[in-house]
């Protein structure tokens, strides 16, 4: 058999299956099925619409808190940094001598 005429033979063995199956699903009552799967599968996109939002918001508010904690630690950066220099400005005040040395 030429390869021409068995993929010919082949694609109209599976159209002809295809037919088949689908009438055979519409006439089986599938079609009642296949509405309340689609029902389902809407109730499923919106419910996940939904969490996608609350984290959209989540991430919104982390990232809020993550800023105002760079701040701070900024803040605090520029404090330990003066205290440091006040520290170096007495202790040469004093003459003392610098930490880690006798």
């Amino acid at each position: 058999m030429e390869p021409y005429v068995a993929f010919f033979l082949a694609t109209t063995i599976g159209l002809v299956l295809s037919l088949a199956t689908y009438w055979v699903a519409r006439h089986s009552g599938l079609g009642p099925v296949q509405s309340a799967l689609i029902d389902t599968l809407q109730d499923n996109a919106a419910a996940l619409a939904v969490r996608v939002t609350q984290l959209e918001q989540e991430v919104s508010h982390l990232s809020a808190q993550r800023q105002l904690l760079e701040q701070q630690i900024g803040r605090l950066r520029e404090t330990v940094t003066d205290l440091a220099g006040e520290n170096a400005e007495l202790r040469r005040q004093l003459r003392m001598a610098p930490r880690g040395e006798p």
